[in-house]
């Protein structure tokens, strides 16, 4: 039963193994042992769990938390972070205007959003924001509530921001934006380089990917590696891969945390804008030559 409320209380709160491990203080292969039944976690954690989640242990231990969640929603919501509607949104020219992205087949398979030239913005997924869009990510409303901007030093194409937190991908410290191109198809991937993986199971996480190929040539699964070697590599089944995104340009912050506060957000959007301007400014400057 432990395993399963731990696993249940992790996914109510839309958190990612990593992120839920982060926040009751244990590794994350220790959760991932916990989740899957393989261990039992010591009472120490149990007593974590129920001073930061709100749950006694005894219904950690005896209850189906599956079958009561309106019981204990309240110490739930409490421990998770502000929703990304009360960000104040980064816009550039924040035009009102989307467009869907579709196979040659025919198939919606990205929302995104365009500027009055019709051109692709830069959607910011920052950290309150990611289990929403691992819900939403399709949805044309949650795509146009984010803070967008834009980028003119990359070549055209669909790029996404997201913002990351932990320890995993040390020396990019937490709280940092990594901007991605879409990559449309799994076999694309270039091994050992760091990709934003979308996932039901994993959520949103920046990671260095290897693709591992089946007998008949197609991804079966993706080998994830941080770049911190305190954690331990993992793989996820390619089914479970909902969108990735290649590393293209980093946004550096140091001063954000986990529970960044709107001044603290506001230093994002400056730090983004006066990226821009710098861009801009060059480029007038090369134009000249």
């Amino acid at each position: 039963m432990i395993s399963k409320n731990i696993k249940f209380i992790r996914k109510y709160k839309g958190q990612t193994q990593q992120e839920f491990a982060d926040f009751i203080g244990i590794k994350r292969s220790s959760l991932g042992a916990y989740e899957e039944g393989r261990a039992n976690p010591p009472y120490e954690v149990l007593l974590n769990i129920e001073k930061l989640v709100g749950i006694s242990v005894d219904k950690l231990l005896k209850e189906d938390l599956s079958q009561t969640a309106n019981e204990f929603f309240t110490g739930l919501m409490a421990s998770t972070p502000p929703s990304s509607a009360s960000v104040t949104p980064l816009a550039v020219n924040p035009a009102e205007q989307h467009t869907k992205l579709k196979t040659n087949s025919g198939v919606e398979v990205m929302v995104v959003t365009v500027d009055e030239k019709n051109k692709q913005n830069i959607e910011l997924v920052e950290t309150p924001a990611h289990a929403g869009y691992l819900q939403q990510y399709q949805s044309v409303e949650f795509i146009k509530s984010l803070p967008r901007f834009a980028l003119p030093f990359l070549k055209t194409g669909t790029y996404r921001a997201f913002q990351i937190k932990g320890e995993s991908m040390l020396p990019l410290p937490s709280g940092s934006i990594v901007v991605g191109e879409w990559v449309e198809q799994l076999i694309d991937i270039k091994d050992n380089t760091t990709y934003i993986v979308v996932s039901l199971e994993e959520g949103i996480v920046y990671k260095r990917v290897t693709k591992q190929i089946g007998p008949n040539g197609e991804v079966t699964h993706l080998q994830l590696v941080s770049d911190n070697r305190e954690f331990a590599p993992y793989r996820i089944k390619s089914a479970e891969v909902q969108q990735i995104w290649k590393a293209k340009s980093f946004i550096l912050n140091e001063e954000i945390e986990t529970n960044r506060t709107e001044n603290q957000m506001e230093t994002v959007m400056n730090s983004i804008l006066t990226l821009q301007n710098e861009v801009s400014h060059l480029r007038k400057i090369m134009d000249k030559k």
